[in-house]
């Protein structure tokens, strides 16, 4: 890669960081649902599938646990909301998704929260819906910081006791007026968002023990900016 491009890649990475401040929204503080409800119950969060505590912690002192309490694929964690003020639907959520690039959340899995029976896997996916776009899968996220070969996987035997990371979903592309994926129709005034976790895991006798944190929408994921800020850097002192 040319010095040029290099550069150029650097001040593209600045003028993003300039509007780069994440649209924070959930952090299950002070055992606060933020909004959150179980999507298969249609009821807000409550033990004992989700109880809060200090692991997995990434913003603040309190994460969010979810026990599936089975395993196979399961929609569970799920924000609705609408972006006008309406009797139990959080405010908020349709700005963030319409303004921002990616839909981000830290997950944490702890190895002993997890009964092996044989090989084994979890995974994480994204579904989407809201006015003007019917249910849409995203799958898999699209950066995942703690294993990028297989994006949204984590197994008990290739991971340590403790293993946090960040994943990213790209949603503007149902928000940037093309209509080639879908597209939702959601005013910044009006309409509603809906976003769904989906998990599976396999070879788990009692399902899966996943803790997340620092629910928001960013325009550049994290780890790709400081990567690109260090390119930069590592020009700039070689042409001085």
């Amino acid at each position: 890669m040319s010095r040029k491009i290099i550069y150029c890649l650097f001040v593209l990475a600045l003028a993003s960081t300039a509007n780069a401040a994440p649209f924070v929204f959930g952090t299950w503080e002070n055992d606060s649902n933020n909004g959150f409800i179980d999507w298969g119950t249609s009821a807000t969060i409550t033990a004992p599938k989700y109880t809060y505590g200090a692991t997995g912690a990434t913003n603040g002192s309190s994460a969010l646990k979810m026990d599936t309490g089975a395993a196979g694929w399961q929609q569970n964690l799920a924000i609705r909301s609408y972006q006008n003020t309406l009797a139990g639907w959080p405010n908020g959520v349709v700005k963030g998704f319409l303004d921002n690039q990616y839909l981000a959340i830290d997950v944490t899995y702890v190895t002993a929260d997890w009964v092996k029976t044989g090989s084994n896997y979890a995974t994480i996916e994204l579904n989407i819906q809201g006015t003007g776009l019917s249910w849409t899968g995203l799958g898999r996220p699209d950066v995942d910081t703690g294993n990028p070969g297989y994006a949204g996987g984590w197994d008990a035997d290739n991971f340590g006791a403790i293993h946090t990371r960040t994943m990213y979903w790209d949603i503007a592309q149902y928000s940037d007026g093309n209509f080639d994926n879908g597209e939702t129709t959601a005013l910044p005034d009006n309409g509603y968002v809906n976003a769904i976790f989906q998990t599976s895991m396999g070879g788990f006798s009692d399902g899966g023990v996943f803790y997340f944190d620092n629910f928001r929408f960013v325009n550049v994921p994290e780890p790709m900016t400081i990567a690109l800020l260090g390119l930069g850097g590592l020009v700039l002192r070689r042409r001085k």
